[in-house]
């Protein structure tokens, strides 16, 4: 199995937009809008500054956003050196929804060293199982995987405990 099999399952590549560095995978639907993002640059690694602001650049400019719909997407950057901008790529993920898109996971994969370091956000969603195929992918390949998950909010524990003081 590849990574495209992976994104497969869940997405379709966007065609035409396969070009050099960047694959984008979508499924859209009349209520639902999800995105994956295959950033390789080849050796010129993203600086920190550049990365959050490239991806984010990449999903305005690729996925319209429907007020009614939202888009939500994940983004796996491979590249020598991929791992130095773990913390700048992992605060990017976001907790709650955001206008702009709401990035679910990130995951950063460095085939010289064989490692992926992955962040995924506290809500599973569409995306959540491709997340995870994609960390099997790499771990079935032999690399050594890290994966993360963001904290839950306190308001939305809150919100489970008293959801389930209510429920008939």
């Amino acid at each position: 199995m590849t990574v495209q099999d992976v994104l497969s399952e869940k997405l379709r590549l966007v065609p035409f937009q396969r070009k050099g560095e960047w694959e984008l995978w979508e499924h859209k639907t009349f209520n639902l809008h999800r995105g994956g993002l295959v950033w390789r640059p080849g050796t010129k690694k993203p600086s920190r500054e550049d990365a959050v602001n490239t991806v984010r650049e990449k999903v305005r400019a690729s996925f319209p956003i429907s007020w009614w719909r939202g888009f939500a997407f994940g983004m796996l950057l491979e590249t020598p050196g991929a791992l130095g901008l773990g913390e700048t790529c992992a605060s990017a993920v976001d907790r709650w929804r955001n206008a702009k898109g709401a990035w679910t996971w990130v995951l950063l994969a460095d085939p010289v060293a064989q490692a992926a370091t992955g962040v995924h956000t506290w809500q599973k969603g569409y995306l959540t199982s491709v997340y995870t195929g994609l960390i099997r992918q790499y771990e079935s390949e032999g690399w050594d995987v890290d994966s993360f998950q963001l904290e839950t909010p306190r308001w939305a524990r809150l919100a489970q405990r008293l959801s389930r003081i209510h429920a008939p």
